[in-house]
């Protein structure tokens, strides 16, 4: 009996922590994403004007990075290199991505990124370190914004069951109404100034879905994949 309550009560977890998921992919709300993968966003796209050739590098970048980042968790799975030596290549994989932006994209669109970054992140994008460096967060801000998205952690996972009797609407309000206290309780933490200065670094705002900003494979064969020559240079 005991086995059975606990296979219910484990079978209604894994159950509400996929409504929880679904809800978070919705809303872009439980995933900090990076510039590189916000430029392959069509939105993004056209926020910078990007030409083909353009799109078409970005699209490469993106797809050569999960490439190489699929390569990696593949050989830490079969003990290949160590966690440490998996996150110290990962972070060396997203930093030479952000290299690569800036050889892609001109000096204004990279300006134009940032403030998109900004905007699709909100309260994520102050775990960057560019962000923490123009808004001047001290050590302190940036222990107390650690112990608030570990606070906004628990939120979550005790809302979990709370889930269960609700209709999908109903969840989709809750979770967006836990989701603006758990921003609160990060952005409080800015000063006045801090928050005025994170607010301007959104620049002017663009409509966009988060779901824009994931990477599919199709929409990234499609935009890697070599133009054929046509009969008449085949010809030259």
């Amino acid at each position: 009996r005991m086995l059975r309550n606990l296979l219910l009560r484990s079978t209604f977890l894994l159950v509400a922590l996929c409504d929880i998921s679904c809800l978070a992919n919705e809303s872009g709300a439980m995933a900090f994403l990076p510039r590189y993968q916000i430029a392959f966003g069509v939105p993004a796209e056209n926020a910078l004007n990007m030409d083909q050739d353009q799109i078409r590098q970005i699209a490469e970048l993106n797809a050569n990075l999960k490439r190489d980042t699929t390569g990696l968790f593949q050989s830490a799975r079969h003990k290949k290199i160590s966690m440490p030596e998996l996150f110290l290549s990962l972070d060396k994989l997203r930093s030479t991505a952000d290299s690569e932006l800036e050889r892609i994209l001109t000096k204004d669109q990279l300006l134009r990124l940032e403030e998109i970054f900004i905007q699709v992140n909100d309260a994520k994008a102050l775990e960057d370190a560019a962000v923490i460096a123009h808004l001047g967060i001290t050590e302190e801000q940036r222990h107390a914004i650690d112990r608030a998205r570990e606070q906004n952690t628990r939120s979550l996972r005790e809302a979990y069951p709370t889930f269960r009797n609700l209709t999908r609407q109903e969840q989709r309000a809750k979770f967006e109404s836990l989701q603006h206290a758990n921003r609160e309780r990060v952005i409080s933490i800015l000063t006045e100034e801090q928050r005025v200065a994170f607010e301007a670094m959104k620049g002017e705002s663009i409509e966009f879905d988060h779901a824009e900003f994931r990477i599919r494979r199709s929409r990234t064969n499609a935009l890697t994949k070599p133009v054929a020559e046509s009969p008449q240079s085949q010809s030259h």
